[in-house]
């Protein structure tokens, strides 16, 4: 998955991963792994627009007040 066992665990205790126990440990099953990521890049991908939306935004209203100042 690409993080440290730590981070892993953290997500699974705060139930953004499914699992379940086989005794004291965890298990997670390979769907769940691929949710989570879907999940997770989709998250990323809403915020990237909107950023870019923002920056937009703010580009446009420099560019208008660029010409008000000729």
């Amino acid at each position: 998955m690409g993080c440290s066992r730590p981070y892993l665990v953290k997500l699974l205790d705060m139930g953004e991963i499914d699992f379940h126990y086989v005794g004291n440990h965890r298990r997670v099953t390979f769907q769940n792994l691929l949710e989570y990521r879907k999940k997770r890049d989709n998250e990323r991908k809403e915020v990237l627009a909107n950023l870019t939306q923002i920056a937009d935004e703010k580009d446009y209203e420099e560019d208008c007040m660029g010409e008000d100042e000729d």
